[in-house]
């Protein structure tokens, strides 16, 4: 094995700031609780039947959480709670659940996720997706050519600096969109 070899539980306090986390489940051949890996040596991550590769899975708890992303593509779940998530290098998805969240998107081009709740989105200097999910979303573009969608309820879109889309403008629901907005209708 090349490089340091810390427990899981290091990795993850050493790659990203989190709360807590709940449990991640690593597979490899002859997994034990005294085993120990670096980044080189973990194949794949586990949750929910999907496989996560060459990444890291950071879960929230059902409390209110604050959590920063990791220098790897990461996939965070913030679960319950209003939660506060900020995304960081990498191509990060962002699944922020239930409460009303803030959720900043990071360097690369990253997916979020509002899902339900009254959710405050952001998305970063690259070219983002970015979705409120039910509720009574603010959605704003930042830098990079960012596709907004609001989901149910009254959402308000804010586009940023570059060619922003606003997915699904729905005034009838209460949508309100600044002017510096591209509106795409299908």
């Amino acid at each position: 094995m090349q490089g340091p070899i810390r427990p899981i539980a290091a990795m993850l306090f050493f790659t990203g700031l989190l709360v807590s986390v709940t449990t991640v489940a690593v597979w490899a051949e002859h997994v034990n609780d005294n085993n120990s890996y670096d980044k080189d040596d973990i194949p794949s991550i586990f949750k929910e039947g999907g496989i996560i590769k060459g990444s890291q899975l950071i879960i929230g708890t059902d409390d209110k959480d604050f959590i920063v992303g990791s220098l790897l593509a990461d996939t965070i779940f913030a679960k319950e709670a209003d939660d506060e998530i900020q995304s960081s290098e990498g191509q990060d998805q962002v699944f922020a659940g239930p409460g009303s969240d803030t959720i900043q998107s990071g360097l690369e081009n990253d997916q979020a996720f509002g899902e339900e709740g009254d959710d405050n989105v952001v998305g970063g200097p690259s070219d983002d997706f970015v979705d409120g999910g039910s509720g009574n979303d603010h959605l704003y573009g930042g830098f990079g050519d960012d596709q907004l969608r609001g989901g149910s309820g009254a959402d308000y879109f804010n586009c940023g600096e570059d060619t922003d889309e606003v997915k699904d403008f729905k005034p009838e629901q209460g949508d309100l969109v600044e002017p510096n907005c591209e509106i795409v209708l299908r």
